[in-house]
């Protein structure tokens, strides 16, 4: 029974797909990097956080990650920039690839005080994407390059990429298992100090609010993955994702983490 299980499992990642959900989250992806690194030269963050510290608290394992000085942090975070925008195009696709997971993962280990979750999501994302044939279909790479163009995929690859986002959301779910969460106290905090001085302020003031935030979001998180990849409850499930990042968009400021959810 389970040497069975195995086999028709083994099958159906070996399974032909097309290709266009892979090409259209090549694309998307690598515009969204391209817009984090302009949020991080608009905001100053590159100036503030990185060329003007003289201190970095390092990782485990990490210590010997030096900063880089002066002209050369802007030229990694160009070179971030760069490497996104070929991989969007699809040209080079696996030097861009190659170069983004390196240049990315080098300003992630720079200092552990400025971690994020979904910075930690982006180089694990970085590093897929090298392995994944991203760059044989609409890209650059084809038109060109001459690069011949694939017309499916196997449902392996697929699977591949689901597999780090359905992870996010059930480890988020898990996360809110947590009395603080559950009562209300810890979304009612956060809440209350993100709409401050915006229309939705009032609404804050209701207890109800933060309760429901509390068991909504948990219960999106556990539940998500899993209802967009059934096709019964994928339009509806799509429709409230939608609706959850958008408002997390507008209410936390938490950089392109819902852009890239969606």
């Amino acid at each position: 029974m389970n040497q069975s299980y195995f086999i028709n499992f083994w099958d159906h990642l070996k399974k032909k797909e097309e290709f266009h959900s892979l090409a259209i989250f090549r694309i998307g992806f690598g515009i969204l990097m391209m817009v984090e690194i302009s949020r991080f030269y608009l905001h100053g963050f590159i100036e503030n956080l990185f060329v003007k510290q003289d201190f970095h608290f390092k990782y485990s394992y990490f210590q010997w990650v030096e900063a880089p000085s002066g002209i050369n942090t802007y030229l990694l975070f160009l070179c971030i920039f760069i490497s996104a925008f070929l991989v969007a195009v699809g040209l080079f696709y696996r030097i861009a690839s190659i170069l983004l997971f390196i240049s990315y993962t080098y300003f992630f280990l720079i200092d552990e005080a400025y971690y994020n979750n979904h910075f930690y999501l982006i180089v694990i994302v970085s590093f897929l994407i090298i392995f994944v044939p991203l760059g044989k279909f609409w890209s650059l790479d084809c038109y060109l390059r001459k690069i011949p163009q694939k017309k499916n995929i196997e449902k392996f690859w697929l699977w591949v990429m689901r597999t780090p986002m359905t992870i996010v959301y059930v480890y988020g779910g898990i996360a809110k298992f947590d009395r603080d969460w559950i009562n209300g106290t810890a979304p009612r905090i956060l809440l209350s100090k993100a709409n401050q001085g915006t229309f939705s302020e009032p609404l804050m003031r209701y207890e109800w609010t933060a309760h429901f935030y509390a068991w909504s979001g948990m219960l999106f998180d556990l539940f998500i993955p899993f209802a967009v990849l059934w096709k019964k409850t994928r339009i509806p499930a799509f429709a409230a994702a939608i609706l959850f990042h958008l408002n997390n968009f507008y209410v936390f400021p938490i950089g392109v983490f819902p852009l890239l959810s969606l």
